[in-house]
């Protein structure tokens, strides 16, 4: 029986995949039994479009939940919040997670100890989320590719962060910035916090480029913590799932795709065992 682990898919970086991972990885860990909600942490709600939603017509989302834990009221129960999909459990997000965000600039500006029963704009997104965690296995949080306050609450909610890195030379710029996030919000806001690993993406096995990335990383990051075994390939598929609304393994699950976010799942269900 695992214990539920909240991990958040975090880069400071666009495009690298960050919610095709996610989408993946949490249908994976369904097929092998696990209770997963995916969390959409991000106002451009790429994750909710993906899974085939329209934001602007949905009424209650993770910014629903946020601003009530902001306000210290109750609203509708979290779970009235959720979208139940094909295999997982989604907590979408809209637009209005931007008034959200800014609101926790405002409130962030006060100390972070309070006297006053109010809880710090940096830990609203734990409280919100702690309901879920009675009831799932796992929760993946999207985050958007920034280091603003949205992706702090993540992190102060999540047991680990699993680093999606495109296989570029600017990726591994964009991990550093990223540990160096990790590390002030571990020592500041959640000293459990740890790293799941870096998940290589958009890798091409045949150009000197990405092998010479991989070997890059592996070398530099391997001895602290955990290079998953099998690069996610750049393939047109995975790319075009958003628009089906689906997974890979729901169009493609004999790919070489399906078999290596398979493969980080296992990684995953065994390092949270």
């Amino acid at each position: 029986m695992i214990k539920c682990k909240t991990i958040a898919f975090a880069l400071a970086k666009g495009g690298t995949t960050k919610t095709t991972s996610s989408i993946n990885l949490g249908a994976a860990l369904a097929s092998l039994g696990y209770r997963v909600v995916l969390v959409d942490n991000d106002p451009q709600s790429n994750l909710t479009k993906a899974l085939g939603h329209e934001p602007k017509a949905i009424t209650h989302t993770l910014a629903t939940k946020m601003m009530n834990t902001l306000d210290r009221t109750d609203g509708i129960p979290i779970e009235d919040c959720l979208i139940h999909c094909n295999t997982v459990d989604l907590l979408p997000s809209n637009q209005k997670l931007t008034i959200v965000e800014k609101r926790l600039t405002i409130e962030s500006k006060s100390s972070l100890f309070t006297d006053d029963g109010d809880i710090p704009a940096e830990l609203v997104m734990r409280k919100t989320l702690e309901p879920l965690r009675e009831r799932y296995d796992f929760l993946l949080i999207d985050c958007p590719p920034s280091a603003g306050l949205l992706t702090i609450n993540a992190l102060a909610a999540s047991d680990s962060v699993l680093i999606p890195m495109e296989a570029h030379f600017l990726g591994l710029e964009a991990v550093t910035q990223t540990l160096e996030l990790i590390s002030r919000v571990k020592s500041m806001l959640n000293p459990s916090l740890a790293v799941e690993g870096i998940l290589l993406t958009k890798y091409q096995d045949r150009t000197t480029l990405c092998r010479g990335i991989r070997d890059s990383v592996s070398e530099t990051y391997s001895s602290d913590f955990r290079i998953f075994e099998e690069p996610i390939a750049y393939s047109i598929k995975a790319a075009e799932q958003a628009v089906l609304g689906k997974s890979i393994f729901e169009t493609e699950p004999h790919s070489k795709i399906a078999s290596a976010y398979m493969s980080a799942a296992r990684e995953v269900v065994s390092n949270a065992s």
